[in-house]
């Protein structure tokens, strides 16, 4: 088998399946008002629309709700460019740059390339983990719970991506290099789905020895791409 030696060598699914995060842009009749970067521009936009709405949601009263609520919400928006998070997070810093330099009033905070913080990143992870699992025991949700939730579900609308979310059609998967035990390059597949498929190893004993649980899988070391 030939050893794919360069990202080129990638099935163009599995080059999409990394570069799924999004710069958008909010406008209103003056032009653009605010840029932002998601992996779901559209889901993204109707949390904004649901947080500038409601009154006890923390970011009510930032600038921008309150400029979406002095439009009565009537805005536009889209998706300028497409690329890594790295990539997003540099472009939002370089647009909210040259937006300022010629003094369009935008309602960004910050002067952009704010990811937001993992949990796993916390000082104090493991107490807000324990926190978490703690209140999670013995939880039961009413049906009155349970019909909000389904509501609020409903009326924010699903991610476009909902469907068939299998291998390479979810845009959170990763392309997988499969190695010998020495740590050689053999193939790099474009989803840990399609590396089970093909070797016959079961998802979770991959998942496993990417994140380093086990050692290997089936013979084989692995890790994300």
């Amino acid at each position: 088998m030939e050893r794919p030696s360069t990202f080129r060598t990638l099935p163009r699914h599995s080059r999409r399946s990394m570069d799924n995060c999004s710069v958008y842009v909010i406008a209103d009749s003056t032009g653009v008002r605010y840029i932002g970067v998601s992996t779901q521009p559209d889901q993204r936009i109707k949390n904004h629309v649901h947080e500038a709405k409601n009154p006890k949601n923390k970011s009510y009263n930032l600038r921008k709700s309150r400029w979406l609520r002095s439009i009565d919400f009537d805005f536009r928006h889209r998706v300028v460019f497409r690329g890594t998070e790295e990539e997003c997070y540099k472009m939002e810093v370089d647009l909210i740059s040259l937006a300022k330099a010629k003094n369009k009033d935008i309602v960004n905070l910050t002067v952009g390339g704010d990811r937001p913080p993992k949990i796993t990143d916390l000082d104090n992870y493991e107490e807000v983990r324990e926190k978490i699992r703690s209140k999670a025991i013995g939880r039961v949700i009413s049906k009155e719970t349970r019909k909000k939730m389904s509501d609020a579900h409903k009326a924010n609308g699903k991610p476009d991506w909902i469907g068939d979310v299998s291998g390479y059609n979810n845009p959170r998967s990763r392309a997988v290099v499969q190695m010998d035990i020495d740590g050689n390059v053999i193939f790099i597949w474009a989803t840990a789905k399609e590396a089970c498929d093909a070797l016959g190893v079961s998802k979770s004993g991959v998942t496993s020895a990417i994140k380093g649980y086990q050692a290997t899988c089936g013979g084989f070391r692995f890790d994300y791409f």
